[in-house]
């Protein structure tokens, strides 16, 4: 249920995200990829990492509408990160490598303003994340 509104919610957020951010958020987003990336390649738990990357994707729309259904939705999301870094981390290396490209992909898009691009890239970065969720 959750991921449905996560497509809807996200896609759109790093659509405006990309259009809209600031230099400063731009900022923000790029460390918190780098965390992200740092807790990802130790084997320190990375879902709060990962819950910022997305949420300040989300602050990059410059609309509290977003930032609010986007809290609002916590501690289902966190629990989604959770398990997609613990199931992940419990498969070949390449699974968190994949996980990690698709947050760059993210960010790439993001940085380079373009607009669809980043929309593609969290839509694809969400399914894949479905997926790796399934047996």
């Amino acid at each position: 249920g959750t991921y449905e509104v996560r497509f809807v919610l996200e896609a759109e957020a790093a659509r405006l995200a990309a259009s809209r951010r600031s230099h400063h958020q731009l900022e923000a987003i790029e460390r918190a990829l780098e965390a992200l990336r740092g807790a990802l390649l130790s084997n320190a738990p990375a879902h709060d990492e990962d819950w910022i990357l997305h949420r300040t994707i989300v602050e990059a729309t410059a609309n509290a509408a977003f930032l609010l259904v986007f809290d609002h939705l916590h501690e289902e999301v966190m629990r989604i990160l959770r398990a997609g870094v613990d199931i992940s981390r419990s498969r070949p290396p390449e699974v968190i490598g994949a996980m990690m490209e698709e947050h760059d992909a993210i960010v790439e898009a993001i940085r380079a303003e373009d607009a669809d691009g980043a929309a593609l890239a969290m839509r694809w970065h969400l399914s894949q994340g479905r997926k790796r969720l399934m047996p």
